[in-house]
């Protein structure tokens, strides 16, 4: 479960296939409808905690955000051996980051504990399959990273939503909890 903010009417993903990144390997490119940045993640959440972690994000986000976000530079986050997932950053004024900590002093006092990592937006554009070889992920993370995002126009966040992720094989369902400002 996390809080997040969706990235609706904008295709960051889209465009990277557009300019031909990544074509001769099976990259899982996330779905346009599903790329999000995520506030905060909570993990497995007990069915009982829901009710104050909706009052916790209606106490952070009692309107809306208007936080203005562009897309910044692709690159890759790494496991051991190679990269596994294409990201775009995403730039803002530090209202973005007011927000986040908000979001995440309200869920402390809710009894979630603090991320130990310091916020670092980013939206998950492909996940690179674990068959590939480190080389081959090495050489899609360099062609995917080198594709310009300057051509995506910048957007709005328009309100905080609680997500709950059903996995499976077709990739991750979301279902929204709940949405801030209501």
């Amino acid at each position: 479960m996390f809080g997040r903010t969706e990235v609706e009417g904008h295709r960051p993903a889209k465009e990277g296939r557009r300019k031909g990144a990544a074509q001769e390997v099976r990259v899982r490119w996330v779905r346009p409808e599903a790329i999000h940045l995520t506030l905060k993640f909570l993990g497995d959440v007990e069915e009982e905690k829901l009710e104050s972690i909706k009052r916790a994000l209606a106490s952070a986000v009692p309107e809306r955000p208007g936080v203005k976000l562009a897309l910044g530079r692709a690159g890759s986050f790494r496991d051991r051996r190679a990269p596994r997932v294409i990201w775009a950053s995403l730039e803002a004024d530090d209202r973005l980051r007011r927000l986040a900590e908000r979001i995440e002093t309200w869920l402390a006092a809710a009894g979630f504990p603090r991320d130990r990592r310091s916020f670092a937006p980013h939206l998950t554009l492909a996940r690179l399959p674990e068959e590939l070889t480190p080389p081959v992920r090495e050489r899609v993370a360099e062609i995917t990273t080198a594709c310009p995002l300057s051509d995506v126009a910048p957007f709005e966040v328009e309100r905080v939503s609680l997500i709950r992720s059903h996995l499976g094989p077709g990739g991750a369902i979301y279902e929204r909890l709940g949405a801030w400002p209501a």
